[in-house]
């Protein structure tokens, strides 16, 4: 018998891994090439673990079927360093210039109340507290409730694309020479969007600072029901229905990231200056979204980042989808994401850089 169920649990074990390793290499597949393939990438975490547990099982046992899991985690270490880094770093110090920049996605700045703190006050407060030198905002809206952010004297807002208080913004301590917006050719009439840059002339030299906000799943709260809380008791052909609804909404935005992405990495590759990217991608670091934007530029996170460095709170699930990504002649000394206080359903991340020395 207890040989049956350590059969039985092997089978189980090599379908975890032949998934995992589906998840972990999902990301180098064009969405809009392959449907599906995709959402694939949104388990990689839960298979890793999975799978680590069944390597685990079979250390304890004493068991050579543990070799799975160590030949299979061994092949996606680039993908567990993108979600997972040291839960403790020594912090470093360094003589140089640097330059912090962050990148917060603040939900029309509580325009709907939808957490009970006073964002005017308190944004400005998060900010000077994480030494933020220069800005990027995704949801940036026009109203009331908008803090002036008067510690920043230079600006680019740029709104209108979408609804004339809506857009983009980058603020900044340093001065900006060209500035613009760029919209996406791409884009359907009902998704229109683009991305703002400027360059600015910090203690780094003149750097190209782009603000994107890739297209959402536009997952509404009883979508987010459905993946956290289904309801079983509910009519199993509605359940079915409802699934498939979701699912090809959420294949639908990553067809056109993909193609909002190719347009992105363009305009970066073809950049005259260094290029730091404050954004929301809406995509995890298992996405193709990710892999293409990484060919270019360096995550601060696999650099001196800890933990699983979420950014998005409105779920339970840790997703990581927004970004400080730089060029190569840049190098992160400090990331952060800062948890609290809680002003939006995006937590602001947060990246040190300075000079790159080794490359001259």
């Amino acid at each position: 018998m207890k040989t049956l169920l350590n059969s039985l649990l092997y089978l189980l074990h090599i379908a975890i891994a032949l998934l995992m390793l589906i998840s972990a290499y999902s990301c180098y597949i064009p969405p809009d090439i392959l449907k599906y393939v995709a959402i694939a990438g949104l388990m990689f975490p839960v298979l890793f673990l999975l799978n680590l547990l069944f390597g685990l099982y079979w250390l304890i046992r004493l068991r050579l079927k543990v070799l799975l899991s160590i030949i299979t985690i061994a092949a996606v270490i680039p993908q567990v360093n993108s979600i997972f880094q040291n839960f403790l770093r020594n912090e470093e110090v360094y003589n140089s210039d640097t330059v912090t920049f962050t990148s917060f996605n603040v939900r029309l700045f509580n325009y709907w109340h939808w957490v009970d703190v006073d964002v005017k006050t308190e944004i400005p407060r998060l900010l000077d507290s994480l030494g933020t030198e220069v800005l990027g905002i995704q949801e940036f809206y026009k109203s009331q409730y908008s803090p002036d952010l008067s510690q920043f004297k230079y600006r680019h807002i740029v709104t209108g694309y979408e609804n004339k208080d809506f857009g983009l913004a980058i603020f900044s301590k340093y001065p900006m020479r060209k500035k613009d917006f760029v919209p996406f050719e791409a884009d359907a009439v009902e998704d229109r969007g683009g991305f703002i840059y400027a360059d600015i002339e910090t203690k780094l030299g003149l750097i190209r600072v782009v603000c994107a906000h890739l297209v959402s799943f536009k997952l509404t709260n009883e979508d987010l029901s459905l993946v956290e809380k289904p309801d079983i008791g509910e009519n199993t052909h509605k359940l079915r229905a409802d699934y498939i609804t979701l699912i090809g909404k959420i294949n639908k935005a990553f067809e056109k990231r993909a193609l909002q992405v190719r347009e992105l990495k363009r305009f970066i590759a073809d950049s005259p200056y260094p290029v730091v990217l404050l954004a929301d991608l809406n995509d995890t670091p298992i996405s193709y979204t990710y892999k293409v934007l990484t060919q270019h530029l360096k995550d601060p996170f696999t650099q001196a980042g800890t933990g699983i460095g979420h950014t998005y709170n409105r779920t339970r699930y840790p997703f990581r989808i927004d970004y400080v990504l730089h060029s190569p002649k840049l190098e992160a000394i400090r990331y952060t994401v800062a948890q609290r206080p809680i002003l939006s359903d995006h937590y602001p991340v947060t990246a040190v850089l300075t000079l790159n020395t080794s490359i001259q």
